[in-house]
C-alpha cells in the first residue's frame, strides 16, 4: 500500500542520513585530527573549538534525525487526513444527490398537492350548485307535499260528500223496500215473468204491475271498504229505471 511505500521510503531517507553523517564524520576526521594535535601556542583553543563544533555537530544530527520521525509522523497523519478528506467527499457527494433527489421529490409533491387542491375546489364547486339545486328540489317537493296533501283533503272530502248520498241512497232504497214488504207487492213481483202475470193464481186480479226492479242489473259502487250498493232493473220492458225521481244521483267509484 501507500502507507508501506512511505515507510519504506523514510527508513530509505534515514538510512542515507546515517551513512551521510558517517561519510561525513570520515571527510572530517583529518582536520579533526590536525586540529587535536597539540599546538604549542593555539592547541588548548583549538581543543575548546573542536570539541564545542563537535557536540553542535552531534545536536543538529539530532535535530534532524527528530525533524525526520516528525516528518514521517506528519506524512502519515496528512494521508490519514486526505482519506478522512475523501470520505467526507463522498459523503458530502451523496448528500448533494439525496438533497437534489429531495428537491425533485419536493417540487413533484408540490405539483400534485396544487393539482388536489384545485381539484378540491372544483368539487366545492360542484358541491355547491348540487346543494342549491338539493335547496331547490326540497322546496319544490316540499311545495309538491302541500298541493298533494290538499288534494288529498279535497279527494277524501269528495269522497265523504259521496258516501253521505250513498247512505242516503241506501236509505231511500231500504225504505222501498220496507214498503213492498208491506203492502204484500214483492211476493207478486217475484211471480212476474217478462211481464206475463200468472193470472190463474188467487189474487192475480188485484196485482197492478208494480215500477220496482225484481232483478238487478246495474250496480252503484260505494267507497272499499264496506259501504253498501244499490242494484235496480226494469224487467218488464228491459229499461232502467230513472232514479232521479226518488232523488238518487248515479254514482260511480
Amino acid at each position: 500500500s501507500q502507507e508501506e511505500v512511505a515507510k519504506q521510503a523514510i527508513k530509505h531517507a534515514l538510512k542515507a542520513l546515517k551513512k551521510r553523517h558517517l561519510v561525513e564524520e570520515g571527510a572530517h576526521a583529518p582536520a579533526y585530527i590536525v586540529l587535536s594535535r597539540p599546538i604549542i601556542s593555539q592547541g588548548s583553543e583549538w581543543k575548546e573549538k573542536a570539541e564545542k563544533l563537535e557536540i553542535e555537530l552531534q545536536q543538529c544530527y539530532k535535530a534532524q534525525s527528530r525533524l525526520s520521525e516528525q516528518l514521517v509522523v506528519e506524512v502519515a497523519e496528512s494521508r490519514t487526513l486526505k482519506a478522512f478528506l475523501q470520505e467526507k467527499e463522498t459523503a458530502m457527494a451523496e448528500l448533494e444527490k439525496e438533497l437534489t433527489q429531495t428537491r425533485d421529490e419536493y417540487s413533484q409533491l408540490k405539483t400534485d398537492f396544487e393539482e388536489k387542491v384545485r381539484a378540491l375546489e372544483l368539487v366545492l364547486s360542484e358541491c355547491k350548485e348540487l346543494k342549491a339545486q338539493l335547496e331547490q328540489l326540497t322546496i319544490r317537493a316540499t311545495n309538491a307535499e302541500a298541493e298533494n296533501k290538499g288534494l288529498v283533503d279535497l279527494w277524501m272530502l269528495q269522497k265523504m260528500q259521496d258516501a253521505e248520498r250513498l247512505n242516503e241512497a241506501n236509505a231511500l232504497y231500504e225504505d222501498m223496500t220496507e214498503r213492498l214488504k208491506a203492502s204484500g207487492l214483492e211476493k207478486l213481483a217475484r211471480e212476474q215473468v217478462d211481464g206475463i202475470v200468472r193470472r190463474s193464481e188467487e189474487g192475480a186480479e188485484f196485482f197492478v204491475e208494480s215500477t220496482v226492479p225484481s232483478v238487478c242489473i246495474d250496480r252503484i259502487n260505494a267507497h272499499d271498504g264496506g259501504c253498501a250498493s244499490i242494484m235496480f232493473e226494469y224487467n218488464s220492458v228491459g229499461g232502467r229505471i230513472d232514479l232521479s225521481k226518488f232523488g238518487i244521483l248515479a254514482l260511480d267509484h
